[in-house]
């Protein structure tokens, strides 16, 4: 999930939203993951795909704060698979 506007938010503001998303979350049995460093980035792709953890990543696209940790994230995230591959899948195992 990526929170934005954060340039616009009070931290507590966005602490709040933060808690809000987490709540949400946990009625589903997830938690947030906080992506906050570039090593974060490396922990959550390495864990992907994780069915209990959410990755969450603060951006703001005016100060551009979080972007380049989004675009780390996304360039480490496995491809997702299209239905053919899937049920391929699904066959061999």
């Amino acid at each position: 999930m990526v929170v934005t506007k954060i340039d616009v938010s009070s931290p507590s503001q966005s602490k709040q939203v933060i808690a809000q998303l987490s709540d949400c979350l946990a009625s589903y049995n997830k938690r947030i993951l906080r992506l906050r460093t570039a090593d974060d980035i490396i922990t959550a792709s390495a864990k992907q795909p994780n069915e209990t953890e959410v990755p969450v990543i603060s951006v703001s696209s005016v100060s551009g704060v979080g972007i380049e940790l989004l675009k780390n994230l996304l360039f480490l995230l496995p491809p997702r698979l299209n239905s053919i591959e899937s049920q391929r899948l699904e066959q061999v195992s």
